[in-house]
This record gives structure tokens, sequence and C-alpha cells, in this order.
């Protein structure tokens, strides 16, 4: 149902929609079009679009999915600091492309860029190992900080139990 709604909703916008010289934006075959055919060379068109894509066959996370793979092709670890109007290479969309034409497949996010971020590690990923998942990060956090402030306080309460029998 929300599919229908927004590509109804979606195609009421585009139609009207006006370039600046007034002739309508020819968005019906922007979206659908292939990427090799170089018409999307911005980093922020390009995110644009496979969000687009990847909402519209109900990816889970389009918007994450488009920006880290595109960071991915870029080799930095995400686009925060990256201006949309970058222009991207011919090879970096073709790489693009062939990375989310695999997300297109509903293979995770990890396996196609190859490597997550976990407890301040880099980890490689591939497809016989798990996925950490940022649950388990919080819960690491939380035995690490166990564990320092119960070793502090039982160093405490030794030296003063030793120190009150020492004598």
């Amino acid at each position: 149902m929300f599919r229908q709604f927004f590509r109804s909703s979606f195609t009421r916008w585009k139609l009207t929609r006006r370039s600046p010289s007034g002739y309508p934006f020819l968005w019906h075959s922007w979206l659908h079009s292939s990427c090799t055919d170089y018409q999307v060379t911005t980093v922020g068109l390009l995110s644009q679009k496979w969000t687009i894509h990847f909402s519209l066959n109900g990816i889970s996370e389009p918007q994450q999915s488009s920006d880290l793979i595109i960071a991915n092709v870029l080799n930095l670890p995400t686009l925060y600091n990256v201006p949309p109007e970058t222009i991207l290479t011919e090879d970096q969309v073709d790489q693009v492309t062939l990375k989310c034409e695999k997300r297109m497949q509903r293979i995770p996010v990890q396996y196609i860029i190859g490597e997550w971020d976990f407890c301040e590690l880099t980890l490689k990923m591939m497809p016989p190992v798990f996925i950490p998942r940022p649950e388990t990060e919080a819960e690491i956090y939380l035995s690490i900080y166990l564990s320092i402030y119960l070793s502090i306080y039982l160093s405490i309460y030794l030296s003063i139990y030793l120190s009150m029998h020492a004598y």
C-alpha cells in the first residue's frame, strides 16, 4: 500500500516540477534510466536516485544504504563532509551501480562494502561472518564499564580491609 501511495504521489510531484528554463523535468526517464549512460554525476543526485530505487523495491534503510555505498566507493567512512554537488567519475558511478545492484538483491550493506565498524574496530565482513549489531556493541560497552567499576570498587574495598586487619 505504501509503495502504491509513494508511486502515485511521486508521479504527481514529478509532473508539477519545471526546470529553470520552464520545461518540465523528465523525472520518470531520470528515475528509470541506467547509470551506465552517465546521466547522474554528482554525489547528491546519485544518492537520491538509489534511495528512490531502494524505497520503491522495499529495501530497508534506503538512504543509509545508498550513502554508505557511495562513501565506500569514495574511500570515506561517511558522506557527512562531502558536498552533494561533488562530481563523480564514470568509473566511480559504475562502481556505485554495481554495488547498488547487489543491494537490490537484498545483500546486506556490510557484505557489499566489505567492512563494518564495531567497538572502535573495523571488521572485515564476508558472507559466512555474522554482522555485529548495535545492541551487542552497547552491551559490550556496558560490560566493560561494569568490569572497570567493579575492579576499582574491589581494589578500594580490599585496601581498606587489609589496612584494618594488617595490625
